[in-house]
């Protein structure tokens, strides 16, 4: 596995981010999974063959971006986007202003947006665009091997349900602020063209930045947060994603992300088997917190606990029923192949005993399954 440290890091005092260079089959989907994925650790694929399938770039590539004769990239091929996904409703965040935490969002046509992206006294950011799912005929992009075990994604789509895959496309200085990613699960995300300033925080770090009311900062760019005296500040990393160069950002990992020039990416939010625990225990932790709001309810409200799960997923996205059905529906996937997925099945098996105890419906769906999965895995372990 060929990793360069050299110029990782702008600023940041903790362990550097790992580039990794692709180059052919190397390094394996397996060795990606076992030595980062895994472990939770965030890593930069370079290398041209990191956005390309079968030593073929990426379709967006042609169709999206301008070139010089010499093959540089040079500029957006705007005209090409307007003709042919000018009429596109896109959701766009105001970087200029702050609303509850976060960007206020509106919608436009991408061709508004286009015009009216870097200019005036707004900073406009075009961020969580479906384009893959508008336009299932249209393959811009294919993901990675390295992140192809993609349980939310997977379930997102054979159910015809918003997905968790999305383009972002925005000028100098657009931004997002200091979060967690949905469920703190993984994302991935690829710069087609254009750089970003990444900072970012291990897990159970963000607690040290908490104020008073247990609010995480907006803005992690300002002080007393780029003190070296803040105890958070040994924890930071920072690193410049160059065009061309896609990074994984592990679960729980919260993080602030800087267009440093005008910059195209490729965002999927996923888990598997690797942090199916972790999103796991993240929901059941804001259960706890909905439970604790509305307990002065709890003998007066009819269905209580049903109004909790209601309230986790209008906060979350989802609810622990949710998250459940997303597991019993890979492994019936995974139970169906002619050659079974031992990871992923070992994986599931693990969650399935995890939650035996959660006060659900289809118990007897999940014990079945962990009988068939147990009767698979011993022809392969």
């Amino acid at each position: 596995m060929n990793t360069d440290h050299s110029i990782n890091t702008i600023s940041a005092p903790s362990p550097i981010i790992p580039r990794i260079k692709v180059f052919g089959n190397s390094p394996s989907p397996e060795e990606i999974r076992d030595n980062y994925i895994a472990k939770n650790l965030p890593f930069i694929l370079t290398g041209d063959a990191c956005l390309s399938t079968n030593s073929i770039p990426w379709k967006v590539f042609d169709e999206w971006l301008v070139c010089s004769e010499n093959g540089q990239v040079s500029q957006l091929d705007v005209e090409h986007i307007i003709r042919h996904y000018g009429e596109d409703v896109v959701p766009v965040a105001d970087c200029s202003k702050q609303e509850y935490g976060t960007h206020p969002k509106t919608e436009m046509k991408f061709t508004e947006f286009l015009s009216r992206m870097g200019g005036g006294d707004c900073c406009l950011y075009l961020k969580d665009y479906h384009f893959v799912r508008m336009h299932e005929d249209v393959k811009l992009y294919e993901t990675p091997a390295y992140f192809t075990s993609d349980w939310l994604n997977e379930y997102c789509v054979d159910k015809g349900k918003d997905d968790y895959r999305f383009v972002y496309l925005g000028s100098t200085g657009s931004w997002t602020p200091f979060h967690a990613d949905v469920l703190h699960s993984f994302s991935w995300s690829a710069n087609v063209v254009g750089k970003k300033r990444w900072i970012l925080y291990p897990p159970g770090k963000e607690e040290l930045m908490k104020d008073q009311l247990g609010n995480l900062p907006f803005d992690v760019t300002i002080e007393p947060y780029t003190l070296p005296t803040h105890p958070s500040y040994p924890h930071r990393v920072e690193v410049t994603q160059s065009s061309r160069e896609i990074i994984f950002v592990p679960s729980g990992w919260h993080h602030q992300v800087h267009n440093l020039e005008t910059t195209l990416s490729v965002n999927h939010n996923w888990f598997n088997g690797c942090n199916a625990e972790k999103c796991w225990n993240y929901l059941k932790y804001n259960l706890q917190l909905v439970e604790k709001e509305i307990s002065e309810f709890k003998d007066s409200m009819t269905d209580w606990e049903s109004h909790c799960q209601v309230l986790l997923r209008a906060h979350m996205g989802f609810h622990l029923k949710d998250f459940i059905e997303i597991l019993i529906h890979i492994a019936n996937k995974r139970l169906g192949m002619n050659r079974p997925q031992v990871f992923d099945l070992v994986a599931l098996r693990d969650m399935f005993r995890q939650i035996a105890n959660v006060n659900i419906s289809r118990r007897t769906t999940i014990e079945t399954l962990v009988k068939e999965i147990n009767k698979t895995l011993q022809y392969y372990i």
